[in-house]
């Protein structure tokens, strides 16, 4: 699975990979949820835009940088994030590990 040669090149340990993989059963969304449900920079990002109205919301510079200070291209990386993000599921009819809405605020960039 693509996603685990992803995962071990990004430092998440095997172990955690390998229980992800066999939990989620071939199911790609649910796999992304495991990995990611635990992320600090999701519960990061979660809290610089929750119960924000739309006038309170930060840009994306902004955001991106407090999400992933000293990235490179941290827009890049909070883009690619709020991607996996948005398809992580537990299963097929809970909602998403982040709502969409998430998605509708970097799809501009």
């Amino acid at each position: 699975m693509a996603l685990i040669e992803s995962g071990k090149k990004n430092g998440i340990p095997e172990d955690v990979l390998e229980e992800s993989r066999v939990e989620a059963a071939n199911d790609h969304n649910k796999f992304l949820y495991n990995i990611l449900r635990f992320n600090e920079k999701i519960a990061s990002l979660r809290a610089e835009l929750e119960n924000k109205s739309e006038k309170e919301l930060p840009t994306i510079d902004t955001i991106s940088k407090k999400v992933f200070p000293g990235v490179p291209d941290p827009k890049k990386t909070l883009v690619a994030l709020i991607d996996l993000a948005v398809k992580a599921k537990s299963s097929k009819d809970d909602a998403p590990l982040i709502p969409a809405r998430y998605h509708l605020f970097v799809s501009g960039y």
